[in-house]
């Protein structure tokens, strides 16, 4: 099949923030509300949407969409181009799957699940996993065509679009499975239902279903005879007439920080997070770093947070510039041989610099020290750590613990504690 499938970077049985009842993204983004099911014709005047941008420094802007305000188009174009851009559909938009999954099923058969509740081909199908794990699935799905309508149709404008979402994602979930969880929009009921999980142990299943306002007295008795729960009281039922646009700040604000992407975008590379690690983690890291120079890759694997991944090939990548020819033609014997005596040094640091570590974990493990700085410099390694707040060694005492490992260094003002240590290049664990 050739149903394009986009995983989203939600961690196997967690549930997205909008699940848990918190905030989405904080991260600027343009979300552009589509009104209807299928963009507008070329002779229709009437709006296509609502767009909001948010994450920018003071107020959030909002406004309209439609094809007479050139001047809202432009703006729409220039913030498009800067930051992610989210063609947010509506109720109806998009359809909702949590159901159980065989083991081994790959992606391309997805489809297999709900053709014959869609009744349509998997091919012309967009889906993306909110959640994934063992024998079960939790999926998006949304016409493609509908998708590169909208797409094409914004793209006209100048406006990018990089990514897409349903309104339900943003909806927050009833309290319990005796209560359903009700939004109003200007034509429909959002509602959100609790059920038993597809397969045991796997998160309660979502239930989504948008129904027409005029019809409430035909919901299902399981639904209308339940305690309704209204998450964002100041825009409940009783306010007649509410609009997509006074929902759009709402869904901006739970809408979850992932999303699929729009066909024909590309993932960008995401960089590493500066966040503590513990040493442990720290130490599994440089294993991969390890087995990284052992393919001649010359690129440290970077750690979160404490070990520049510059400084840890710093000398070596300036001995093989310097030894590099300056001719055009082949280089000499003699440079072969220094190039590489100058990755087995490279190498060779590496593995002291591992096992170094992991005598320091075991000293430190069970100690109360949070790590907060390890720096590689040459031969130069400097390590520190904060003592917490339940510690029970003073600072003569940690000093003493870490006399065999190097030179400890004792901060009494700012309650830290560092190690320096000075590496013997010949030196094989």
């Amino acid at each position: 099949m050739n149903t394009l499938l986009r995983p989203l970077p939600f961690g196997r049985l967690r549930w997205p923030a909008s699940r848990r009842g918190t905030a989405g993204s904080s991260h600027p983004r343009l979300l552009l509300l589509c009104e209807s099911p299928e963009p507008p014709s070329a002779e229709a005047e009437h709006l296509a949407g609502h767009w909001m941008m948010t994450g920018l420094p003071g107020h959030d802007e909002t406004g309209r969409i439609a094809d007479s305000d050139t001047a809202t188009l432009a703006r729409l174009a220039q913030l498009s181009q800067q930051y992610d851009s989210v063609l947010l559909l509506g109720p109806t938009g998009a359809n909702h799957f949590h159901m159980a999954a065989p083991k081994g099923l790959r992606q391309r058969e997805w489809p297999t699940l709900i053709e014959d509740q869609l009744c349509t081909d998997g091919e012309t199908l967009e889906l993306a996993a909110l959640q994934q794990g063992r024998n079960h699935l939790d999926v998006l799905v949304a016409s493609r065509e509908r998708l590169l309508a909208w797409q094409g149709w914004l793209g006209a404008r100048g406006i990018r679009t990089t990514h897409w979402a349903s309104v339900f994602m943003a909806q927050p979930l009833p309290t319990s499975a005796g209560e359903v969880s009700v939004v109003a929009d200007t034509h429909h009921l959002m509602i959100k239902t609790l059920a038993a999980p597809p397969v045991p142990h796997a998160p309660p299943a979502e239930r989504w279903l948008a129904w027409p306002r005029e019809w409430q007295e035909h919901l299902p008795a399981a639904i209308r005879e339940k305690p309704w729960h209204w998450p964002w009281q100041d825009i409940a039922d009783n306010t007649p007439g509410t609009g997509s646009g006074e929902l759009l700040p709402r869904y901006a604000q739970y809408l979850p920080a992932s999303l699929p992407l729009v066909p024909g975008i590309k993932p960008a590379a995401r960089s590493m997070r500066r966040a503590p690690l513990s040493l442990s983690r720290t130490t599994r890291r440089l294993a991969a770093a390890i087995v990284g120079l052992a393919l001649l890759h010359l690129g440290a694997v970077g750690w979160q947070g404490y070990l520049n991944q510059r400084a840890l090939a710093d000398s070596a990548q300036a001995r093989l510039e310097g030894l590099a020819p300056g001719d055009t033609g082949t280089p000499s014997l003699q440079r072969v041989q220094d190039r590489l005596a100058a990755l087995q040094s490279l190498q060779q640091r590496n593995q002291w610099l591992a096992a170094t570590l992991e005598r320091v974990d075991q000293q430190v493990r069970p100690l109360a020290l949070t790590l907060t700085l390890m720096r590689v410099t040459g031969t130069q390694l400097t390590m520190q750590w904060r003592v917490d707040e339940d510690a029970t060694r003073d600072g003569s005492e940690l000093t003493e613990l870490f006399a065999s490992l190097g030179k400890p260094a004792w901060q009494p003002e700012t309650q830290r504690l560092s190690l320096h240590m000075t590496m013997e290049a010949e030196t094989t664990p």
